[in-house]
């Protein structure tokens, strides 16, 4: 069998040629011209990137197999069936003895978002998330420095690549994102040094919209809140996000019953969680005031610290199978209906509390000093 039989019984899009099939490499809806070297395994994608991945024995193709819309380079080496897929996977499938042929697919270019940031290009993020034509924006990896406040007003999805790997915007005291459009999702985006010192807004600041969703954002040393949420917003979700350094992680108001948080983590702040309702396994690690403050609504959250002086849960009603160590004050402190709680090492473990059922203290040095309302059968003294 001939080089050239041999390689279209696999179906290549390259015979023994240093050109590309067309692909959509940047997710602009548009294929980009490419060319593949296999002499050393160099991809070359006009006006996008420029790399090595693979060798003369691989036969490269380009695949959308994350279903983001965009082309991911791949090659596939026939004499052991081996794939490979830049950054992504790698398997063996299938049998060239046999005769199996691998079916080639479109490789991206299905225009999943309107438009594409340039990677690392501040100004070009600035002028997308800004954008009244786009609906979608994508941004990749990368770190954007912007400067300057960031109206999203139309765009309704914005998602990053990597938030690890980082998708990272970086802003200064005074800014922050202002999302005023209404039913808006934000995904995979880091906030480093944004925030308002005298006003308090966050990173990422939710302004009187309604059906908000953030997911897997994370906000780093904000001068004010690292997230918030104004009386104004309705339906407002934030799911595995993080806030680090900040006043207040997570700033909400408690007039907003609608509002709901999950998974979500405060650190190194010097309150929590503050004003927030319905919260589901979140965290407060190592505030210094108080790590859930007047909360309602509180199911399996823990609170570690603050370590010296401060409360774990201050004033938050309708608490269940929560945790709180470590903490140098009080646990919980003048809570209402606390059910199925639990205190390791604490100054005292429920303070001035109402309706407290089947909770526990443990190395605490008061445990229940003026609570009222105690099921007395179900509390457990260690």
């Amino acid at each position: 069998m001939t080089k050239k039989t041999f390689l279209v019984a696999l179906g290549v899009f390259l015979l023994a040629t240093t050109s590309a099939a067309g692909a959509d490499f940047n997710g602009d809806g548009r294929d980009d011209v490419a060319v593949y070297r296999p002499s050393n395994g160099l991809w070359n994608i006009r006006g996008v990137s420029r790399f090595y991945f693979g060798t003369a024995a691989d036969t490269p193709f380009a695949t959308d197999i994350d279903g983001n819309g965009i082309a991911d380079p791949a090659y596939c080496r026939s004499s052991n069936g081996f794939w490979k897929v830049r950054s992504l996977t790698q398997f063996y499938f299938g049998n060239a003895a046999l005769g199996d042929t691998r079916i080639s697919g479109g490789g991206g270019g299905q225009h999943t978002y309107d438009y594409v940031v340039k990677a690392g290009d501040g100004a070009d993020l600035l002028a997308a998330l800004e954008s009244t034509s786009h609906t979608s924006v994508f941004v990749p990896a990368g770190t954007y420095y912007v400067y300057e406040m960031i109206d999203v007003t139309t765009v309704k999805r914005i998602v990053g690549e990597a938030l690890h790997g980082y998708t990272l915007i970086q802003l200064l005291n005074g800014q922050y994102l202002n999302i005023t459009s209404q039913g808006c999702s934000i995904e995979g985006l880091m906030i480093q040094g944004g925030g308002d010192s005298t006003s308090g807004i966050g990173n990422f600041y939710v302004n009187n919209a309604w059906y908000v969703t953030l997911r897997d954002c994370y906000s780093l040393q904000s001068a004010g809140d690292g997230f918030e949420y104004t009386s104004g917003s309705h339906y407002v979700s934030f799911i595995n996000c993080n806030a680090e350094q900040a006043d207040i992680g997570f700033d909400g108001h408690g007039d907003v019953h609608t509002s709901r948080l999950i998974g979500c983590t405060a650190e190194d702040c010097t309150n929590g969680f503050e004003s927030c309702n319905n919260l589901s396994a979140c965290t407060s690690e190592d505030s210094t005031g108080y790590g859930f403050d007047h909360c309602d609504n509180v199911s399996s959250c823990t609170a570690k610290g603050p370590s010296s002086g401060g409360v774990a849960f201050h004033n938050c009603k309708n608490i269940t199978a929560c945790r709180a160590y470590a903490v140098g004050g009080s646990a919980f402190f003048a809570c209402d209906r606390v059910s199925s709680c639990s205190v390791n090492t604490a100054s005292s473990g429920f303070e001035n509390c109402s309706y407290i059922s089947s909770s526990t203290t443990y190395s605490c040095v008061t445990d229940f000093p003026g609570c009222y309302k105690i099921d007395s059968d179900s509390c457990n003294y260690p």
